[in-house]
């Protein structure tokens, strides 16, 4: 700032103390000289580490996103005042919206009603509607970034860090990964390009916070929580009652059979109304990779009994790629897990502190992943019996957490080798919780039993697919063997000796266990 509590030559001064504080920058309220109005003036923050011309990237990129989010005009979106660049970083200037956030309203009076949590839905789906029709993407939708006015009426903000669909693709293609793990759609934390379906999942997830009153996701790490984002469903919804179809419709990692905006909106209406849900061919899309069963929902009719299917998972190697995806250089995190970033224009709170452990956490053994698929335990010579004269296929993934790679052969035998460091002890115990690939609601005669290996180990068979896990304290390892369709792989003889290799390595490269 030009003088300590203004920007702009003067034009906008700031209160002493901000009013909300988050991963990806401060929100202060200000005023306005020039209109003689108050404001909320929110300063961006870069990732730590970014060298000048990565920052120069990342600014040119959040100036241009903000003036054309600038360009919003809805009563459900906050509107964007102004863009300004001062002190070599670039601030937000909104309307003040006196009231608190969505995270706020249900961290201080439980969650809320299916039919409240409905109207609000409607409301946060409008204003989505309206940005996706200008081609513009929020990709960080979340409580913390609802907000409700003094009449109770749900408003969007944040729209500072959104994507213009196709127009910056240039100046988001650095690596730079935006948004709050635990909202973030599964395609969008595997890299594989999001669209304003995107969003739709970041709404159900929202949803299902605010009617549940905790989050859809929770884990004690990062690399845990988009392991279970991208590979788990959610617990099953014990509130929700008529509105659970909509939320696991919204919540389908299959971007294809997730519902779209009109399905969503139809349902959301019926349940406001208090009317029976629409009969359509969408609404039976959540049962396919939803571990809840949801019979047709008739709004008012209570809570929807939970039973458990086997879950359709993406597979663990899915998962990791995607934590590597957040854990490689150059990555921006709205927040770290799935608790509060004060919202944008609010009167916000700090985030409340996690519990203290009852107990002492068992120690990590391993502080970076071992890169054994660099070495020659994972070779063409020594994988003969698992893959016949295998051949690398798809991108290696080589960082600090994950270790990954995969071998195919002409007759389409293929073998996955994954290494994973998790932040915790625990969070490795509970991702080996999880049915293994093979299991993931395949039907059929799948086995499963446990190995004398590691800390914690188990094979499953299904078919011609082998699956081995294998944890040692903090790491985990899978190791998958897919069969050809005409023989070779897929054998739990061969998988077997080959996962106690890549055990022992591992092993030899822990800190000695206490």
């Amino acid at each position: 700032m030009s003088v300590q509590g203004e920007l702009d030559r003067g034009r906008y001064v700031l209160d002493r103390e901000p009013i909300a504080a988050g991963g990806m920058g401060t929100v202060w309220r200000g005023y306005d000289r020039k209109l003689k109005r108050a404001v909320a003036v929110k300063e961006l923050r870069f990732a730590e580490g970014l060298s000048t011309s990565e920052r120069d990237r990342q600014r040119a990129r959040v100036m241009v996103e903000a003036r054309a989010a600038a360009r919003l005009d809805h009563p459900g979106i906050v509107p964007v005042y102004d863009v300004i660049e001062d002190d070599g970083r670039p601030w937000i200037v909104m309307r003040l919206v006196p009231g608190r956030s969505l995270a706020q309203e249900v961290e201080a009076s439980g969650a809320l009603s299916p039919q409240r949590t409905a109207e609000i839905g409607l409301e946060i789906l409008a204003a989505l509607e309206a940005a996706h029709g200008e081609g513009i993407l929020h990709r960080d939708v979340k409580p913390q970034n609802v907000l409700l006015d003094a009449e109770g009426r749900a408003v969007l903000t944040d729209f500072g860090i959104a994507s213009v669909m196709g127009a910056t693709q240039p100046l988001t293609a650095t690596g730079m990964v935006v948004g709050t793990v635990g909202y973030m759609a599964p395609e969008r934390l595997s890299g594989s390009g999001a669209g304003p379906k995107a969003d739709l999942w970041s709404l159900g997830a929202t949803l299902y916070f605010t009617v549940e009153g905790r989050s859809a996701y929770h884990a004690d790490d990062v690399v845990a929580l988009i392991a279970a984002v991208a590979s788990r469903d959610p617990e099953p919804m014990s509130r929700a009652g008529a509105l659970a179809p909509a939320i696991a419709g919204l919540l389908v990692r299959d971007v294809g059979a997730r519902w779209d905006a009109a399905a969503a909106k139809a349902y959301l209406q019926a349940v406001v109304a208090g009317s029976p849900g629409p009969e359509a061919p969408t609404l039976t899309a959540p049962r396919l990779s939803w571990n809840q069963d949801v019979p047709p929902a008739t709004p008012g009719a209570g809570d929807v009994p939970a039973r458990r299917l086997r879950p359709r998972g993406l597979t663990w190697l899915v998962a990791s790629a995607a934590a590597a995806v957040l854990i490689a250089g150059g990555v921006a995190i709205g927040m770290q897990l799935t608790g509060g970033d004060g919202s944008a224009a609010s009167h916000g709170g700090s985030p409340a502190s996690p519990p203290a452990s009852a107990s002492a956490p068992e120690p990590n053994r391993f502080t970076a992943v071992p890169k054994l698929c660099q070495s020659g335990l994972v070779s063409t010579d020594n994988i003969g019996k698992l893959v016949y004269k295998g051949e690398p296929s798809g991108a290696p993934v080589d960082t600090v957490a994950v270790n990954q790679c995969e071998f195919k052969d002409s007759s389409d035998a293929t073998l996955h080798v994954n290494l994973t460091m998790h932040g915790s002890v625990r969070a490795a115990k509970d991702l080996l919780k999880e049915p293994a690939y093979v299991a993931n609601g395949r039907g059929g005669d799948v086995t499963r039993k446990d190995l004398a290996l590691g800390d914690q180990a188990d094979v499953t068979s299904f078919s011609s697919t082998v699956e081995v896990r294998v944890r040692i304290s903090n790491l985990t390892i899978d190791i998958r063997n897919i069969a050809g369709p005409y023989g070779g792989g897929g054998d739990e003889k061969d998988a077997v000796p080959f996962a106690r290799e890549i055990a022992a390595a591992a092993e030899a490269e822990a800190r000695p266990g206490t």
